[in-house]
C-alpha cells in the first residue's frame, strides 16, 4: 500500500476510534459511573466495530514506528470487514426507519445519538469504499456475516428469560419488544427474527455486489 494512502487510512481509522469512543462512553455509561452492559444492538455492534478498527490502529502504529510497508490491511481477517460493515449498516438503518419516531427525512440530532447511529455507521461504510481492498469478499461470506445479529438476538433472549438483572428500560427485560416473550408468542418472536435474517442477508449481498462491481472498476477507488 502505498505510504501516503498508508498514512491517511491510518489517520482515519484513530480519527474513528475518537469519535466512535465518545459514544460507547455515553451509551455505557462509563465516565457517568453508572456501566451499563452492551445488551441493546446499538452497543453491541459499535462495541464490535471499535475493538476491530482499535486491533487495526494498533497495527498501523506497529507498522509505522517500526517503519515497514503497510499490508493490503490493517485488519485481522480482511474478509470478516464485511460482518462489521454489515452489522453496523443495520444499526443505522433500523435505528433511522423503524426505532426513530421523527419524520423519515429528518435525523435525532442528540449529539450522542447522532454519534452512534449516523456518524460512527456511516464511518465505517466510508472506510470500506475508500480504503478496503475489493472483491475479496466470497459468495458465501454475506450468509456468514448474519453470524453477529444470530447472536445477538439469542444472546438477548438468553439473558432476558433468565431474569437476573435489572430490566432494561420501563420495566422489560427484553431491549427490543418484538423479541419480547413476554408480549408475543414463540412462533411469532421466530418468525420476526427469521425475517430480520432474510432481511441482513439481502443488505449482506447488496455489499458484495457493490464491492464486487467497484473491483471491477478500479480508477473509483484509491490506487494502492
Amino acid at each position: 500500500m502505498k505510504k501516503n494512502v498508508s498514512n491517511t487510512n491510518l489517520i482515519y481509522i484513530i480519527v474513528y476510534l475518537l469519535i466512535a469512543a465518545i459514544g460507547l462512553n455515553n451509551s455505557l455509561g462509563i465516565s457517568a459511573g453508572n456501566f451499563k452492559p452492551p445488551i441493546f444492538y446499538t452497543s453491541v455492534s459499535g462495541l464490535i466495530c471499535f475493538i476491530y478498527f482499535l486491533i487495526a490502529a494498533i497495527r498501523g502504529i506497529y507498522f509505522t514506528i517500526k517503519k515497514e510497508s503497510f499490508p493490503d490491511s490493517l485488519f485481522l481477517f480482511p474478509r470478516a470487514k464485511g460482518a462489521v460493515t454489515l452489522c453496523i449498516t443495520v444499526t443505522f438503518l433500523i435505528y433511522h426507519f423503524i426505532v426513530y419516531d421523527g419524520p423519515f427525512y429528518t435525523i435525532d440530532a442528540d449529539i450522542f445519538n447522532l454519534i452512534t447511529h449516523y456518524i460512527v455507521p456511516i464511518m465505517v461504510i466510508a472506510h470500506w469504499l475508500i480504503f478496503d481492498k475489493k472483491g475479496i469478499y466470497k459468495p458465501i461470506d454475506p450468509i456468514l456475516w448474519t453470524g453477529i445479529p444470530l447472536i445477538y438476538f439469542t444472546w438477548a433472549n438468553i439473558v432476558a428469560l433468565q431474569h437476573t438483572e435489572i430490566p432494561y428500560w420501563d420495566g422489560d427485560f427484553y431491549p427490543y419488544g418484538f423479541m419480547d416473550l413476554t408480549l408475543h408468542s414463540p412462533l411469532k418472536v421466530f418468525t420476526t427474527i427469521i425475517i430480520l435474517l432474510v432481511f441482513f442477508i439481502a443488505l449482506g449481498y447488496g455489499i458484495y455486489g457493490l464491492d464486487s462491481k467497484l473491483e471491477k472498476n478500479k480508477p473509483l477507488q484509491l490506487k494502492k
